[in-house]
């Protein structure tokens, strides 16, 4: 009663003065964050390095890295698809906000963020989402064995990048044999019509539901070009700045030597 008497007294712009306060509240803590942020930085070298940078490969990293993270909501979508019909803006808003959460908070929650965000989209209970997530990862990393494949036999690579290699390769056969174990494995009818599913047998029905789908197919082709856009990405970032040589050689004794030798970073 006390609840409605004060909703129907307060004045109508109430709820819209506690958003802009919320608003303002927020941007002061991001002003303040900035401030502690750059309190220790020194000015000079860093205009300096801002006044090398390449600022095209720049606007290209930019757009490839958003372009792949809407391509990774449209491979959620799809994966989704058993549980619910997610809008791909609400997908891509999850996984923004999960980015956002990780790159802030201890211990990386963002991907904890973002099935707890589409479960309330799709009012479903978070272990139901995270099958999604884990096929994700892993496609992904069987992608990602496969690149390590080819770069060894193509060039020399660092005996820990090749130890680490094949430790993924078997954690990867493991999970596939277990993947396809969920996939192809038939339920027991009378136990599940004796009692209903618990979390853990909703959460291998996710795993099955999933890889019995055509979508799976597109997803893991999906995965591939997520794996090539962030591999275009960090070519990008290489070549934002000169190399290290060619700073040291304008910075040296030898001011002679041409500059556009050191303009060009060989990619």
């Amino acid at each position: 009663m006390m609840q409605r008497f004060w909703s129907t007294v307060a004045p109508p712009h109430t709820d819209r003065r506690r958003e802009h306060v919320r608003t303002v509240a927020g941007y002061m803590i991001a002003a303040a964050c900035l401030v502690w942020v750059f309190h220790d930085v020194e000015v000079e070298p860093m205009l300096r390095a801002v006044r090398e940078v390449r600022w095209t490969w720049i606007a290209l990293a930019v757009a490839v890295d958003i372009l792949s993270y809407i391509t990774q909501a449209l491979r959620w979508k799809f994966l989704l698809t058993p549980i619910g019909n997610v809008r791909w803006l609400d997908a891509t808003q999850a996984i923004y906000a999960g980015l956002f959460a990780s790159e802030v908070l201890p211990m990386r929650p963002g991907e904890v963020l973002r099935a707890f965000i589409v479960s309330r989209r799709l009012h479903t209970e978070i272990s139901l989402v995270f099958p999604s997530i884990m096929v994700e990862r892993f496609f992904d990393g069987i992608w990602l064995a496969l690149g390590v494949a080819v770069a060894a036999m193509l060039m020399p690579l660092p005996r820990s990048l090749l130890r680490a290699g094949d430790v993924l390769g078997v954690l990867l056969l493991l999970a596939t044999a277990q993947f396809l174990y969920e996939v192809f494995r038939r339920p027991d009818r009378s136990a599940l019509a004796a009692q209903p599913p618990g979390k853990r047998a909703r959460f291998r029905h996710g795993f099955r539901q999933i890889g019995r789908r055509q979508e799976a197919f597109l997803v893991f082709g999906l995965s591939l070009v997520l794996l090539t856009a962030d591999t275009r990405i960090l070519a990008g970032h290489a070549r934002v700045r000169p190399g290290r040589e060619c700073l040291d050689r304008r910075r040296g004794s030898d001011d002679r030597a041409p500059r556009h030798r050191c303009s060009e970073r060989p990619g």
